[in-house]
């Protein structure tokens, strides 16, 4: 059995990256019924920090509050990895990546985008 990884920005605060992740990965798995198909469960630890860091001022942000407890909460909708990755330790993700699965999908274009380009970016999964 092939197992398909998909890596994309699914823990983003952001209907799009969320709804982006949630049809690619359900229609991945439509096409390839024989294949295991999950989301690569990797953030950025500077961006997991930027989404908690409006948590601090609950309850003057409580809107902010709401929908970030909704986005964690859809995480269960997701096919997620086993293992989570919130972290800068690109090594450690390129090594899991290249361990568990037999394709990579880049699921957004915002993974190419990424500030520090291709310099220890872990969405190029070749070395540095």
């Amino acid at each position: 059995m092939k197992r398909i990884g998909i890596l994309t920005f699914h823990r983003s605060i952001n209907y799009g990256a969320y709804m982006q992740s949630y049809a690619l990965s359900h229609e991945i798995r439509n096409r390839f019924p024989d294949a295991d198909v999950e989301i690569i469960d990797f953030e950025l630890l500077t961006k997991h920090h930027i989404y908690r860091e409006p948590l601090k001022y609950f309850p003057y942000n409580i809107e902010f509050w709401f929908k970030y407890r909704a986005f964690k909460a859809d995480l269960q909708h997701l096919p997620l990895s086993a293992k989570t990755f919130i972290t800068t330790n690109f090594d450690l993700v390129r090594e899991y990546i290249q361990r568990e699965y037999d394709i990579v999908i880049a699921g957004s274009d915002a993974i190419w985008a990424y500030e520090k380009k291709k310099k220890g970016n872990p969405y190029w999964l070749e070395g540095d």
